[in-house]
């Protein structure tokens, strides 16, 4: 008599496990072009803040795979941020000048005060970024924000913010 043997394993939580990594590797990979690619810009020599703020917010959008990234800074009693610089991908333009006064958006300047990068999954329903909704959130079907500080010398200047399209997504 002949007995065979076998053995089968499911190999396919390895396989989503190997796909995921190379995925996070090819993202960290183009972040790190992107950052590689600004450091050697010659952008860094001028002194037009306007154009320096131009290749950050373009290499955020390339990098995150976001539809818009922006970088608004506080005036000096920190009552309102105003626009120093936006891309937005889709239209390849640049915006800037737009006002945002603390008095009209409490919870979210309350958010910002504490100095920390917000991570809102979902824009239009989050406490923090809600208020935007009507106005600004849903005419651009922005479903998600990651808003980061900018520091200068230990201190909050304002805030980098990225904003995502589409399906809602967990920042990482």
């Amino acid at each position: 008599r002949r007995i065979m043997f076998g053995f089968a394993q499911d190999a396919t939580a390895r396989k989503t496990a190997e796909r995921q990594l190379s995925e996070a590797a090819r993202a960290q990979a183009e972040h790190n072009q992107a950052l590689a690619e600004l450091s050697r810009s010659d952008v860094w020599r001028e002194v037009e803040l306007a154009q320096v703020l131009g290749a950050i917010t373009e290499a955020g959008v390339r990098s995150l795979k976001v539809a818009r990234v922006g970088v608004w800074l506080y005036d000096e009693a920190r009552s309102k941020l105003t626009l120093a610089d936006l891309f937005e991908q889709t239209t390849s333009a640049h915006l800037a000048g737009q006002e945002l006064p603390r008095l009209a958006n409490p919870p979210y300047f309350e958010a910002l005060d504490a100095d920390r990068a917000l991570h809102v999954v979902d824009a239009q329903s989050d406490s923090r970024t809600c208020q935007f909704g009507p106005d600004y959130l849903i005419p651009l079907g922005i479903t998600s924000r990651m808003d980061a500080p900018v520091r200068r010398q230990g201190k909050t200047v304002g805030i980098v913010c990225c904003e995502a399209v589409g399906a809602a997504r967990a920042w990482t």
